[in-house]
């Protein structure tokens, strides 16, 4: 949000940047709104910082004054975390889930597409890139369809499916 203390009406020009470069590159120019929204999925997964620049350019043409602020580092993860097995054995599945860019923060597992259960960590705590997880299944589960369903913490969601041991 931006003013003029001259009432002036204010023009804005948006610019990114990764955070391991120097170079800004234009999002938007002559936005007029003191809002804009834009789709990330645009931009690869990584840290960008953002820059608004307001102007009062439009009404004083050979006077204009601007001022810009700058984002902290914003993170943009499109990537859904990857599910790997790691062992099954008779009523125990376990397996592993990984995220590159954000923590993950929630496991869930369901037996033929039925109720989905909510696993957790070995540690105890979904807060990391990497997580192993024990699912301890019912004996009427054997051969069933076993789905998993893990979601990281930019809200990016993996599912895999595997056969009940």
């Amino acid at each position: 949000k931006a003013t003029d203390p001259d009432g002036d009406p204010l023009t804005y020009e948006l610019e990114f940047r990764p955070v391991s470069s120097s170079k800004w590159l234009t999002l938007r120019k002559d936005v007029r709104d003191a809002f804009y929204g834009f789709d990330s999925t645009s931009l690869p997964d990584g840290d960008y910082v953002f820059r608004v620049t307001a102007s009062d350019a439009e009404a004083n043409p050979g006077d204009a004054k601007t001022t810009s602020r700058e984002s902290a580092p914003v993170r943009i993860d499109n990537t859904p975390p990857v599910i790997r097995q790691i062992s099954s054995a008779s009523g125990v599945f376990q397996f592993e889930a990984t995220d590159s860019a954000s923590p993950l923060t929630e496991a869930e597992f369901s037996v033929d597409a039925k109720k989905w259960t909510r696993v957790e960590p070995k540690d105890g705590l979904s807060d990391s890139l990497q997580e192993s997880y024990v699912i301890r299944l019912p004996p009427e589960a054997k051969g069933g369809y076993l789905l998993i369903r893990v979601t990281d913490a930019s809200r990016n969601v993996a599912t895999a499916s595997f056969s009940a041991p």
